[in-house]
């Protein structure tokens, strides 16, 4: 693209007439725009090119109008549409068809016809856009030849420049941003957790980099904690080897409200259930907004009490903490500070079942902007693992790889139409998200949406043939892992969906190995006949491992290859019921 750029503009800079430019890029878009499979487009070939303008902007023209073409068709489909079927046409283009040789320009095609009609129509403004800018250029030209450069000259800068306009350092700033890079690397290595701390910091009031460097955090091996009320900053802190979330981070929560949290804890130690909590903090700075933030996020899971019974009582136990306040503040605690008899009898929480684990990720995801405590996908990180290829960390990469393959069959002569379809099958695993359905001219139902994963989403486009088959079996954040290749619309990368399965099914898939722990009790191999006769019985896709402590230290021991099982959850269940087994798993 930068050297057709450069081409172009050096067309643009030659000795041409302003003229012979702009008739050159208007007959060149006339020619891109038309089908190339008539005589009529060859006839118009011929004659161009006998008339008097530039070859290169003809050219360059021509290659821009064809990429354009298949984005135009439609355009040109309903103008030719409109043009063959107006009525008092209607005898001269019938009498036309009888002419030797005039079928063979495909006139009556609407695409054909169409195109050359926009053309035709689009030629007199485009002539004069194309001369202001060709003055408009020669004008800079000017300017350089000006302060001393020659043409030649002038061209080779702008040659150079248009590359290096993309980025672009002197050595002075390279130099500094190497000595910046020398230093986070070596932070990263010798410190991880609490480099890994600082980045999350930075980003902690965003949620775009939060999901991203949480990931790169566990797959460096470092784990980072939801939110707790006795082991949270205000900021992302390591503590014991873990990165705790830090308070400001929770959307709800101010950092006068963080503040406060920690300032009383370093001061009078570590909180011992919820109404402690209450009784110690200031409840005009922490307010009930943030302290359902606090709940919903987890930040009290190891007081004692679940998040929906909190939430259920937080109203009275709010009232109780005031209420208490109140009282002290006006000296009945003083009055009574002598006997054993309470002022307040103990709080009583109303017992609320607790949420499933996929609401409280939900809750997390909402206030903290990424997955702290778990993620959806946890139970799929086998088949993530082994099965996923797209994901939300390299479908840029894979993007660019697929534009790459575009270009070179378009080189070799491809049709925009026949590199469609460019690049390997994806298999991408996720939580659907932000479901947008839509119709197309054609008045079919198709769909957009994200596809959440471990480090951020993916954007997804399914087209109405596959939507039509898929749409009553997928819903809003429900995991779905999903088949289709990566493809790139105005510099986005999206990923286009051809056919749905069932993730369980392509975890069952990805597991390849089933892994026995074997009790040591036995004094007889006989003993452990029935174990035996129950894995000869089955066949499948997973080699089978036994794991023995034999008191010298544990061995594991590879069956033979004859024998193999399959991994679903059925059999891991018998297995486990089975004499002498004591634990069972796969991989």
């Amino acid at each position: 693209m930068i050297a057709n750029i450069v081409t172009l503009f050096r067309a643009l800079n030659s000795n041409s007439k302003p003229s012979e430019i702009a008739n050159a890029l208007c007959l060149g878009l006339i020619l891109g725009f038309m089908p190339k499979d008539n005589l009529l487009w060859y006839l118009l070939v011929v004659l161009f090119l006998f008339m008097r303008t530039n070859k290169g902007a003809y050219l360059i023209a021509m290659a821009l109008g064809s990429l354009a073409a298949p984005l135009l068709d439609p355009l040109f489909h309903k103008t030719g549409y409109a043009v063959l079927t107006l009525a008092p046409l209607e005898p001269i283009f019938s009498y036309l068809l009888d002419v030797p040789f005039v079928g063979f320009t495909r006139f009556n095609n609407t695409i054909v016809c169409g195109s050359l009609v926009c053309g035709i129509v689009c030629y007199v403004p485009l002539f004069i856009l194309a001369i202001l800018l060709i003055k408009k250029w020669r004008t800079v030209i000017a300017g350089a030849v000006k302060n001393g450069f020659s043409e030649q000259k002038a061209d080779r800068i702008f040659e150079i420049m248009v590359p290096f306009a993309g980025y672009g350092f002197n050595k002075s700033h390279a130099a500094a941003y190497s000595v910046v890079a020398y230093r986070t690397g070596w932070l990263k290595c010798h410190y991880p957790a609490e480099f890994m701390a600082a980045n999350l910091t930075n980003e902690i009031t965003s949620t775009d980099k939060l999901p991203e460097y949480i990931e790169e955090a566990r797959h460096m091996g470092i784990a980072v904690d939801a939110p707790d009320v006795n082991r949270s900053d205000i900021i992302f802190d390591v503590v014991d080897g873990h990165i705790v979330f830090g308070l400001k981070g929770i959307k709800g929560m101010g950092e006068a409200a963080a503040q406060c949290i920690v300032d009383e804890r370093n001061k009078n130690g570590a909180y011992k259930n919820f109404i402690d909590f209450l009784d110690r903090i200031d409840l005009r700075t922490v307010n009930k907004r943030a302290l359902e933030a606090l709940i919903k996020t987890g930040a009290f899971d190891k007081l004692g009490q679940n998040r929906p019974t909190l939430l259920k009582n937080l109203e009275n136990a709010v009232s109780y903490a005031e209420a208490k306040k109140r009282d002290a503040a006006n000296g009945q605690e003083d009055l009574f500070g002598s006997t054993d008899e309470k002022v307040f009898a103990d709080f009583v929480f109303e017992k609320v079942e607790d949420m499933s684990k996929t609401e409280k990720l939900n809750e997390e995801k909402q206030l903290i902007g990424s997955y702290v405590s778990g993620h959806p996908l946890d139970d799929y990180k086998i088949a993530v693992k082994n099965a996923v290829t797209l994901n939300s960390q390299n479908i840029e990469r894979e993007a660019k790889d697929v534009q790459a393959i575009k270009a070179a069959r378009i080189a070799n002569g491809a049709s925009s139409w026949q590199t469609r379809n460019a690049g390997r099958e994806h298999v991408a695993l996720g939580m659907l998200t932000d479901i947008r359905i839509i119709r197309t001219k054609k008045g079919d139902e198709m769909a957009f949406a994200k596809l959440q994963d471990y480090g951020g989403a993916i954007d997804i486009t399914i087209f109405p043939r596959t939507w039509e088959t898929v749409k009553s079996r997928i819903f809003e954040d429900g995991i779905y892992a999903f088949r289709g290749k990566v493809d790139v619309n105005n510099d986005a990368a999206s990923f286009i969906v051809d056919s749905i399965e069932d993730p369980a099914t392509l975890e069952a898939r990805a597991v390849s190995e089933v892994h026995i722990a074997v009790e040591d009790g036995f004094a007889d191999a006989a003993e452990i006949n029935p174990l035996k006769d129950f894995l000869f019985g089955k066949s499948g896709q997973c080699f089978v491992y036994f794991h023995i402590d034999t008191g010298k230290g544990p061995y594991i021991v590879k069956a033979n290859s004859q024998l193999t099982v399959p991994s679903d959850s059925a059999l891991i269940a018998e297995l486990k019921e089975l004499p002498f087994v004591k634990d069972v798993w796969t991989a």
